[in-house]
């Protein structure tokens, strides 16, 4: 997100905090090292083909523990039913930007109050079930502010935005491994520039690191030692602003936020392409999610079924679930 939407969104969500009283990869070692290439020459957006199955990891949960067992079972042109909001016990009012873990019990996500934007956990019993009261993760305060928490899917790797120090541009994504407590992040100087990168998302089908940079999306792959350097999607890139990547699980087709369509606000999109290597075609409004405030997807479920979003249809900013049948 370029500074002037995340400015606008954290004064907002600071607003309304007052007046209310940032594995797919097991283990992110070595990926956080020196570019190596321009990120491949595949398709049109840059980032095709797979990667070294070492890389994956336990990248998607499946009933043997298998990639393909995860492959999606709902329709992705069927129509999500109406969100819902995501259910939390002694939850912060304002709560944005939430990804899970592959079994959807456990949710990471940003919350900015007086404090300043900070990222929090929370876990369930049962997909059925409210989260429990959410547990600080990774503090911050008005001067060291962190966006955009991806965890991945097995729960073991954090990635996120943050204003610290360290990395190369106002905002930039850092890495952190629950074997510390996810107290000690690194930053991802192969992805990070002088601009802003935010809303990480990874695809376990080629191990490739979806970026928001600067309002446009961009795409990293990695060669499974290290990432290269991130291409834009051009195939999805407008003078618009382009924000959050959310790819399903094989990487062919891809929701993310657009402001294209006149106006101001940011609303989300669909688009698909046949392989990896394919160019993704014409998006489209995901017009029974969208609402008429500000909406931003933030994860899909490895099945295809369910859409989280962070939305302001409510007043504030919340976490919210689209969900589909097969």
């Amino acid at each position: 997100m370029g500074s002037a939407s995340r400015r606008r969104l954290v004064l907002l969500a600071l607003a309304l905090a007052v007046l209310a009283g940032c594995g797919l990869v097991t283990s992110f070692s070595g990926l956080a090292g020196s570019a190596t290439g321009d990120g491949g020459d595949g398709g049109a957006s840059g980032e095709a083909g797979a990667t070294d199955a070492t890389v994956l990891g336990d990248a998607a949960p499946s009933d043997d523990g298998s990639l393909d067992a995860a492959v999606a079972k709902c329709d992705r042109h069927k129509a999500f039913n109406p969100p819902t909001l995501v259910s939390m016990l002694n939850a912060p009012q304002v709560k944005s930007w939430g990804r899970l873990t592959g079994d959807e019990l456990t949710i990471y996500f940003q919350s900015s109050g007086n404090t300043g934007a900070q990222i929090f956990a929370s876990q369930r019993a049962s997909r059925m079930d409210a989260f429990g009261a959410p547990s600080l993760v990774i503090p911050g305060d008005n001067t060291n502010l962190n966006y955009d928490p991806m965890i991945s899917l097995d729960g073991l790797t954090l990635v996120f935005c943050s204003e610290r120090e360290g990395g190369l541009g106002a905002r930039d994504l850092f890495v952190a491994s629950k074997a510390t407590g996810f107290g000690v992040a690194t930053p991802l100087t192969v992805v990070n520039s002088s601009g802003d990168e935010a809303q990480p998302y990874f695809s376990p089908s080629n191990a490739a690191l979806w970026i928001g940079r600067d309002n446009d999306l961009v795409v990293a792959r990695s060669n499974g030692t290290t990432f290269m350097a991130p291409v834009p999607l051009v195939d999805l890139n407008t003078a618009s602003e382009e924000q959050f990547p959310v790819p399903s699980i094989d990487s062919t087709y891809i929701y993310f936020s657009s402001s294209r369509g006149g106006g101001s606000s940011n609303h989300i999109f669909f688009s698909e392409r046949p392989t990896v290597s394919s160019s993704f075609g014409t998006p489209t409004a995901v017009t029974e999610v969208n609402a008429s405030g500000e909406d931003f997807p933030t994860w899909l479920s490895p099945d295809g079924c369910r859409l989280y979003l962070t939305s302001s249809r409510g007043g504030a900013l919340d976490l919210w679930v689209a969900e589909r049948t097969p």
